[in-house]
């Protein structure tokens, strides 16, 4: 664990727009979870809620795709029906 925060202290200066070190998935994730850890839970939740909200729009235009006769109404029907499936 120590080494892994290490790694990430030395690539935090890519984070800042350096490109002089390659970061790996793994190191990024870790950057990632630091970042998160340091945010309120307010701004933790307008993310989640941000990712839901694309999430649904990506769902409506596969909806849309699928059935584009479907009109507003419907499609929202629809993705409430795929997110009830989904639970």
């Amino acid at each position: 664990m120590r080494n892994r925060r290490l790694q990430e202290r030395r690539l935090a200066p890519a984070v800042a727009g350096s490109y002089d070190r390659i970061m790996t998935p793994e190191a990024a994730l870790g950057v990632q979870i630091d970042l998160y850890r340091r945010m309120s839970g307010e701004q933790r939740l307008e993310i989640a809620l941000r990712l839901h909200e694309l999430a649904c729009d990506i769902a409506r235009e596969g909806i849309r795709a699928q059935h584009p006769e479907a009109s507003a109404a419907e499609v929202e029907r629809l993705l409430r029906l795929r997110l009830e499936l989904a639970r």
